[in-house]
């Protein structure tokens, strides 16, 4: 029958042969290899001990990795290296034989040995800090110590803060010495010495501690002194010897007695070999002990020693039960140079075994221990006693301060002699822990504490900082710590002076300044040592405690809100159920995959689709996927998933057969980690709303058109009006000043005001219409600002002396160069003058030039003011005056205008970047304030160039040059008749080619800008090259174009011509314009006729106007002057006009070129304007532009066709006016 039991201890068995099979087949044999070649030296030792080993096996085991030089792995069957020549020296002289096994791990060795299967261990280092061995070791057969190690070039050094991590490589006894002294770094253990060093010249770990003979050896001879080897701060004796199995004590004592017998020579060679320094060799007798000594040592290796527990830095213990100080370290010292073992315990306590020869190495020398000098050492330690006390004023050494003060003092009669025999006054009181004495000082229990020297720095350094200071030196004799024995230890006293004078003085002081900077060690246990731990758990319990019970009642707390978070969520789903699914809006959840996930209520009812038809499909797959408008949705849901941003767009959607324009837009929305998980969407229907629009987009379009039309239609009408008013006003003018004003009809006077305010009411409707269709533009110059000022007034200075009113003119600014339009400033100011004037009818009228304070970037701030005392305005009238076509209270009633003054100068006033604002008060008058800013500008002589020229009252000769023949009549005759020579050109390289022959001819050239050929800014750069070319000085020349545009003037200018003059002519701007233009050629005879004109020569003819029937039209002005001035020429040109009229129908009529045709359009709009023909410009500018606007070039011919048989009537009826109404004068 099956036993589970059995059957448990059967695989228990198997387990453990398995596992004992696997320890065992890491265990392998070694051979002795060693490398002296000395005589053996001779062995005496007790016949019981010499015959119990002769012919015997001795195994010893070897653990972990080879050590360098001690245990070296060049052939891994054989075991090398120093201990292996001490091991051959021990098998020949105790005529024994010595079996090598190695083991994988220390540990694993030392298991072996301690229980007997090992005999013993071939490398052992003790401990000396531990109280106990677990092997019996052998006297040392290789002296060594600690040392650290780091690499050449780092900048570590060692101090109280330690690297971040140090190698090793040893037994777990040195592990728990490094713990304990190196409590702050990081220990990372490596199974090999080798590994240990390289890990910290490959910069792994910051340093490597270990055994000196090793470190020097590896760093020497593998790493090419890649290491610094420095001394460890806590240096400990690392001697190498052989460690015993307790179950054979009598080989240890064979062993020891063995050692020492072995010739320093031998000692020497094998150190030699293996370039070991001499200090590492442990010499024969280096304290020249007697012969009794040593037979003391050899029967006395141990010695049971007492140390205080609380007397840091001297001695104290640490938890692990092992005493550290410099008392201790002295006694390691002792044992490296005679091999005595210390076996510490406190002074209280009383170790058990067998007695042993006792020592107490914290003595202070007192009078009885003189009387008995053979049982103390010479003085290892003096220290002058030092006085502590609290930090505060008052000297207790003052008798008369502290007769009755306090003290504790370390236990010595000696000094509590010396005290009470000079200081009385003090109650002297003795202990054996400074520590304590301090607290109780520090307490003010004591009025002072009375130490060493050395214990008042190392705890004032580490416990006291700031709290107790040294208040000075006693004059007694310093304390002088000595060994004592008890009496029959006398030997050991004389072996312990020797081994003192044998340590250098300067390492007793590096111990003593070691000591004196030293971490305080964990104390014992006492009260005041835990005391602050006990109450620092009694407090963090109760803390504890109060946590929990307020822990509770937050819970509860939590607990309520929880509940009422819950409710508060169950609202808030029912609410965004309801938002979601009730909204009238469409709205819908997607995936990463574009999914639907969930969708409203709305959704589903644009759509007439069901739910379950949606729910988990892409949009593509329910609907067709041909639709562009569903394409687009997709890249608007890829946009969002991609971009994380959302995307709102318009997008047409057809649905069965009906159009929609939807408003639709894509939310992200995010999980926990702040990835899209997907798109919120919806769509709002703005098909209403587009058709709105587009119907307001046509109301638009509609209403500018219609504004444009207007604009046009204002602009021609205007232009329509001014042509024949400007002859009226002319005629009337020359009425009014050929006649005395007694004899002058009323009649007159009131048509020559009517006409001139109908002019600038067609002015006014002008300046606005270009003003709204933004044609009007503001074109700053550099400009004297208080000229332009000046300029306004004195126009209007006659008109308000006429009324009686007093017009001033103030002025304050520093910037008189300004940047700005200086017609602009001047309209708005006049028109404001205007206004002032005309409403004020006592008292004056005021206007001031303020500059701002400071300059700005931007330029100057500049304020015009114009104040009157006129009859004022209302809030609400004040608010109306700006609008166009409005007039407010008695200024409608009393005076006669349009209304557009003031609306005209705001839009002035915005042009320039500026504001106008009125401040009035009924009865009082008004102010207008116009600001503006203007960029200061450069000064410049305000003389004019040409006005420094005398007038030129010489006949010119002058060249001029027009394709259309008309013009170049019209022109000639007005320069005849000013008394001028002319020559005419139908041609600019004729024309070019006449004055390159005699440059001197012509004092001045006036040349059409649109002609065939070479037009006249070509001409005008080809002449000025020819001048540059042959150093000419420079002739003037005159553009005339009848495109009144700005950027023709810029062209012109930058042509090379002096200026541009724009048709129709009069021949007072005509005169007025060459009057200082400089005479280059002689003085010709009045009646010689220049070359190529026809005519008479100019007769000087009164101007009289010609009243017209209403049945004949009016032309322009500039055929009226020649009719009255030249007959003949004006018969002349009517009949050249009607010529050039035939001759352009008929090249109109035969031509198909567009370029030709908008040639013929030009001419045809310069000639038309001779007569301010208006219909036949329009249509000659629409040929010239058809092919930008694109009118129809048939119907265009058909209408000038047409157009000009009427003009061509019209000027046969002027000319039998003109005829009839000479014979009549």
């Amino acid at each position: 029958m099956f036993n589970p039991v059995n059957f448990i201890r059967l695989a228990g068995v198997v387990l453990f042969i398995f596992f004992a099979g696997a320890l065992q087949a890491q265990v392998k044999p070694l051979q002795l290899l060693a490398r002296y070649d000395t005589a053996q030296p001779a062995l005496q030792l007790a016949e019981p001990i010499s015959s119990a080993f002769r012919n015997k096996v001795i195994k010893v085991a070897v653990a972990g990795k080879a050590q360098p030089p001690i245990y070296m792995d060049t052939d891994t069957r054989r075991f090398e290296g120093l201990s292996a020549d001490y091991l051959s020296l021990i098998q020949s002289m105790l005529e024994t034989s010595i079996e090598l096994y190695h083991f994988p791990s220390h540990s694993a060795a030392q298991q072996a040995v301690l229980k007997g299967e090992m005999h013993m261990l071939a490398i052992y280092v003790a401990q000396p800090s531990s109280q106990s061995q677990p092997l019996l070791a052998s006297a040392p057969w290789m002296l060594d110590y600690s040392v650290m190690g780091l690499k050449t070039d780092s900048d570590l050094f060692l101090n109280n803060g330690m690297p971040e991590q140090i190698a090793w490589s040893g037994t777990p006894l040195q592990r728990q010495y490094l713990e304990e002294t190196y409590e702050n770094a990081q220990l990372v253990r490596f199974p090999g010495y080798y590994d240990a060093v390289a890990a910290t010249v490959y910069g792994q770990t910051a340093r490597v501690w270990g055994n000196a003979a090793t470190l020097t050896h590896l760093n020497r001879y593998l790493f090419a002194n890649a290491l610094t080897i420095l001394a460890d701060e806590h240096t400990i004796p690392l001697n190498v010897g052989f460690g015993i199995s307790p179950l054979y004590p009598a080989l240890a004592d064979a062993i020891n007695q063995a050692l020492p017998q072995i010739p320093l020579s031998i000692r020497m060679q094998i150190a030699k070999r293996w370039q070991l320094d001499p200090h590492h060799v442990l010499q024969r007798n280096p304290l020249a002990l007697t012969a009794d000594e040593e037979q003391w040592l050899q029967n006395n290796i141990h010695i049971e020693t007492t140390l205080p527990l609380a007397q840091a830095p001297l001695s104290s213990r640490t938890p692990a039960e092992q005493f550290r100080g410099m008392a201790p370290d002295v006694l390691e010292l002792i044992t490296s140079q005679t091999g005595l073992n210390f076996v510490a315990h406190a002074s209280h306590e009383q170790p058990g075994g067998r007695p042993l020869p006792k020592l107490f190495p914290l003595e202070i020398l007192e009078p009885q221990f003189e009387a008995q000098p053979a049982l103390i050492t010479r003085p290892w330690l003096v220290s002058h006693w030092v006085i502590i006390r609290n930090q505060q004023p008052g000297n207790i050494m003052a008798r008369d301060t502290f007769p009755f003060g306090s003290a504790l003092m370390l236990k010595n009669p000696l000094m509590k002699s010396w005290l009470q025999e000079h200081y009385p006054h003090l109650s002297v009181s003795d202990t054996d822990r400074p520590l304590d004495a301090l607290r109780q000082l520090l307490a003010r229990k004591v009025d002072a504490v009375i130490v060493p020297k050395i214990f008042a720095d190392y705890h004032l350094r580490n416990h006291f900082g700031s709290g107790l200071i040294v208040e000075g030196t006693l004059g007694a004799d310093p304390a002088r710590f000595v060994m004592r024995v008890e009496p029959g230890n006398e030997t050991l006293i004389s072996i312990l002076d020797k081994a003192l004078l044998a340590i250098p003085p300067e390492t007793l002081f590096k111990l003593m300044a070691q000591w004196r900077q030293a971490e305080p060690p964990f104390l014992s246990s006492s009260w005041q040592n835990y005391k602050q731990t006990i109450l620092l758990i009694v407090s963090v319990s109760l803390g504890l405690i109060l946590l929990i019970l307020l822990w509770n009642h937050h819970l509860r707390k939590v607990i309520q809100q929880r509940m009422q978070a819950e409710n508060a969520l169950k609202n808030q789903l029912n609410f965004t159920h309801t938002l979601f699914n009730d909204s009238p809006v469409a709205m819908y959840i997607r995936d990463k995959q574009t999914r639907l996930v969930d969708c409203n209520n709305a959704y589903l009812r644009f759509l007439h689709i069901k739910r379950d038809e949606v729910i988990g499909k892409r949009l593509s797959d329910v609907f067709n996927t041909n639709n562009a408008s569903i394409h687009t949705i997709e890249d608007g849901y890829q946009q969002t998933l991609l971009d994380g941003e959302a995307v709102m767009r318009d997008v047409q959607l057809m649905f069965g057969q009906q159009a929609f324009h939807l408003y639709h837009w894509t939310l992200p929305f995010r999980d926990r980690l702040g990835e899209v998980a997907g798109v919120i969407g919806g769509w709002v229907d703005v098909t209403e709303r587009n058709a709105l629009l587009q119907e307001l987009q046509l109301a638009k379009d509609t209403a500018d058109k219609a504004n444009r039309s207007k604009s046009e239609f204002l602009a021609s009408m205007s232009h329509e009006i001014r042509t024949p008013l400007h002859a009226i006003i002319g005629l009337l003018e020359l009425e009014t000043r050929s006649q005395p004003c007694e004899t002058l009809s009323e009649n007159i006077r009131v048509a020559y005001s009517s006409a001139r305010a109908l002019l600038s009411l067609i002015g006014d409707i002008l300046d606005l219409s270009k003003i709204e269709s933004g044609q009007y533009q503001p074109t700053p110059e550099t400009v004297y600002l208080p000229d332009v000022i000046d300029q306004a007034v004195t126009l209007f200075r006659n008109k308000a002396e006429s009324k009686g009113i007093d017009l001033r003119v103030e002025m304050d600014i520093a910037a008189y160069w300004v940047q700005t339009d200086p017609l602009m400033i001047n309209q708005i100011l006049s028109n404001l003058l205007s206004n002032a004037i005309k409403f004020t009818d006592r008292g004056s009228v005021t206007v001031v030039l303020m500059q701002g304070i400071g300059q700005e970037e931007e330029g100057c701030e500049f304020v015009i003011e114009v104040s009157d005392d006129g009859c004022g305005m209302t809030e609400e009238q004040q608010q109306a005056i700006f609008e166009p076509f409005v007039q407010v209270g008695e200024r409608q009633q009393q005076q006669i205008g349009t209304g557009l003054g003031l609306s005209i100068c705001r839009n002035l006033a915005e042009l320039l970047d500026g504001e106008l604002i009125v401040e009035s008060t009924p009865g009082e008058g008004s102010v207008f304030s116009f600001y503006f800013r203007a960029p200061a500008g450069e000064p410049r002589d305000q003389t004019q160039p040409h006005l420094s020229q005398p007038l030129v009252t010489d006949k010119l000769s002058v060249l001029v040059i027009d394709d259309h023949a008309p013009n170049r009549l019209l022109l000639g005759k007005q320069l005849e008749l000013a008394g001028h020579q002319v020559v005419v050109s139908e041609s600019a390289v004729e024309a070019l080619k006449l004055w390159q022959q005699d440059p001197l001819r012509f004092d001045l050239i006036i040349t059409d800008c649109n002609m065939p050929g070479m037009n006249g800014f070509e001409f005008a750069q080809a002449l000025r090259q020819h001048e540059r070319h042959h150093h000419l000085p420079p002739i003037t020349l005159y553009g005339l174009t009848a495109s009144a545009e700005q950027h023709i003037m810029q062209r012109c200018l930058q042509a090379g011509m002096n200026d541009c003059l724009f048709k129709p002519l009069n021949l007072d701007t005509l005169l007025a314009q060459i009057t200082h233009c400089p005479r280059r050629t002689p003085n010709a005879p009045d009646s010689e006729a220049a070359a190529g004109v026809t005519g008479q020569p100019a007769a000087d003819i009164p101007a009289a106007a010609l009243p017209a029937p209403a049945a004949v039209p009016t032309f322009a002005p500039l055929l009226m002057q020649l009719a009255e001035r030249d007959p003949a020429s004006c018969t002349t040109l009517l009949e050249s006009i009607r010529t050039s009229h035939d001759e352009l129908l008929a090249a109109l009529q035969q031509t198909t070129d567009a370029h030709a045709l908008s040639q013929l359009g030009h001419k045809l709009k310069g000639g038309a304007s001779i007569l301010n023909a208006s219909a036949l410009m329009e249509l000659g500018r629409k040929l010239e532009k058809h092919q930008q606007e694109g009118h129809d070039v048939a119907q265009l011919i058909a209408a000038i066709a047409c157009e000009i048989n009427t003009v061509n009537e019209t000027l046969i009826i002027f000319e039998q006016y003109r005829l009839k109404n000479q014979q009549v004068l």
